[in-house]
């Protein structure tokens, strides 16, 4: 039996360096936000050959990006409880606005942000997206929907924490989805630069041969691959520059 998740990619971002507001009186502080992508196999490419070979499946390919339209992303350093948060009691601050669709590892930027802990992160994307894979010597595009019941230029939005994937109900409130995809909480500290680093920590799809030898339809992916160890999707990697 197939297995359908949902899949934002997110991928994710934010925070800091720092600096003063001086239309503010130098009350408020900031920080400047370097951010960049990459994926696990651009880290490791050997990743997918060290798998167990008893977890590999005939048809699996290496995955090395992914291609989407990401509108905006934004971040709050408001707290988000399942089952408890109403959406309209989170402030959000945009971090990133696009009209393009690209490579996630071409989404870098650098901005300024209030000093604090950052706790929750949301990015309202394009439904249809592509995995950009490696089979044999060829790079292509497989295509694939974020949400199957919806149009393909549809908008999603997905909001993630440090603990999960999250969505919001019919009576407006926050509700855990999955704990597959969380990103981390991080803090944003006076006169630091900080640099975040959104992994991708996918490493392999594996696909229906049939279906994707005939039309590299969207029902041709069965599941994917994270490297040993690893539970989470994406993650944030953190360096301060002190």
């Amino acid at each position: 039996m197939k297995t359908r998740h949902t899949h934002l990619f997110l991928i994710f971002l934010f925070f800091l360096g720092m600096s003063c507001d001086l239309f503010n009186g130098g009350n408020t502080t900031t920080g400047t936000l370097q951010y960049n992508n990459t994926t696990w196999n651009a880290e490791f490419p050997d990743a997918l050959g060290k798998v167990a070979s008893d977890t590999l499946i005939t048809d699996t390919l290496k995955l090395i990006d992914v291609i989407q339209y990401l509108q905006t992303m934004d971040v709050t350093r408001d707290e988000i409880d399942s089952g408890i948060t109403r959406a309209e009691d989170v402030n959000w601050t945009v971090i990133y606005q696009s009209t393009e669709e690209m490579l996630t590892t071409h989404r870098d930027f650098t901005i300024e942000l209030p000093v604090g802990e950052y706790k929750g992160y949301r990015v309202t994307q394009g439904n249809r997206f592509y995995w950009i894979c490696v089979i044999e010597n060829d790079t292509i595009q497989i295509p694939d929907f974020n949400a199957y019941d919806l149009p393909g230029n549809s908008l999603i939005i997905g909001h993630l924490t440090g603990d999960g994937f999250y969505s919001i109900n019919e009576d407006s409130i926050f509700v855990k989805d999955s704990d597959q995809e969380a990103l981390g909480v991080f803090e944003i500290r006076p006169s630091v630069q900080t640099m975040i680093t959104a992994r991708m920590n996918l490493i392999g799809l594996v696909v229906d041969s049939l279906k994707f030898a005939q039309d590299s339809s969207y029902n041709s992916i069965i599941n994917w691959i994270l490297p040993e160890g690893i539970t989470t999707m994406s993650d944030f990697l953190v360096e301060y520059d002190e």
